[in-house]
């Protein structure tokens, strides 16, 4: 396990923990040079996450150990239907969960809020094992299979899962969708929302995900911490 990995991991808790998307609940994970290794924050707040708290997780059985977070079938089976993916993120976004929750369309509003074209699915089909908690194997894949190819997939009425190519993006997508979500609740306030056309959602997709503005924007919140 390396510690560079962990350390990462453990800033990308506290900058979410700051930013208000984390509370005493969430999990920021990543896989590891052999795929089926996964890093996961055990079951701590994750405000208060050390390098020493982050366990290992091995995709190809479902024996996790004891000090596992109970949700964290979110993050195995995301890993395994997307091989793709090399992070995730599950936290509890208030405005987008707002948003989910009153069933306005999570759609970019903003060029700094756009990481996806589409609007971003929502999970509502909960199980009754864990109630508004994602706790089992089956959960985590109907979890999955609402996600697809997206970036993100909100669970009405609870919070959010995020994907992505590394824990910085991942960490990036998180406030960025929050970022957007608190403008488009805002909006719907005060009249009837704007959404950004087509042509300049597409042309800000990959500015916001690219190398440089990734590094811009955690160098910005890092100024938060």
């Amino acid at each position: 396990m390396s510690v560079t990995d962990k350390q990462q991991l453990v800033l990308g808790c506290r900058l979410l923990d700051k930013a208000g998307l984390f509370d005493e609940h969430g999990h920021l994970s990543a896989r590891q040079e052999d795929p089926d290794d996964v890093l996961i924050n055990a079951f701590a707040s994750p405000a208060t996450t050390t390098i020493r708290d982050y366990i290992e997780v091995d995709l190809s059985g479902t024996d996790y150990p004891d000090s596992a977070p109970g949700e964290t079938p979110i993050h195995t089976q995301t890993f395994r239907n997307r091989p793709d993916v090399e992070a995730v993120c599950h936290h509890h976004a208030p405005y987008t969960t707002l948003l989910s929750s009153v069933g306005i369309p999570h759609k970019p509003v903003h060029p700094n809020g756009v990481i996806q074209k589409e609007p971003f699915p929502v999970f509502e089909d909960y199980h009754t094992e864990g109630g508004m908690l994602v706790t089992t194997e089956d959960e985590g894949q109907d979890l999955a299979d609402a996600l697809g190819d997206h970036e993100a997939v909100v669970l009405r009425g609870h919070g959010v899962v995020v994907v992505g190519d590394s824990v910085p993006e991942v960490v990036v997508k998180s406030l960025k969708m929050e970022y957007n979500a608190e403008l488009l609740y805002k909006q719907a306030v005060v009249g009837e929302p704007w959404y950004l056309p087509e042509s300049l959602v597409e042309e800000n997709v990959n500015n916001m995900t690219s190398e440089g503005q990734i590094v811009k924007t955690l160098d910005y919140y890092f100024t938060k911490l």
